[in-house]
């Protein structure tokens, strides 16, 4: 892998992180744009919105490993 292809992959990761968070603040409000005030449902989005962001650091660091590891053949 090239330093190119690990930036592209940087931002692949980092664009999804941002419309996750994107959703994860819509989540939040009802259709009227309200925001929501059930714990539970909060929590569960947070929950959704952690699991998304942790996939996609996995996603950074696979890449950087392979980038490293590359290099070192």
């Amino acid at each position: 892998m090239d330093a190119y292809k690990l930036s592209q992959l940087y931002e692949l990761a980092c664009g999804r992180i941002n419309d996750a968070c994107a959703e994860l603040y819509e989540s939040f409000h009802d259709e009227q744009g309200q925001p929501l005030t059930d714990l539970e449902h909060i929590n569960l989005n947070i929950r959704l919105f952690q699991r998304q962001v942790s996939l996609e650091v996995d996603l950074v660091r696979q890449a950087l490993t392979e980038y490293t590891d590359s290099k070192s053949d």
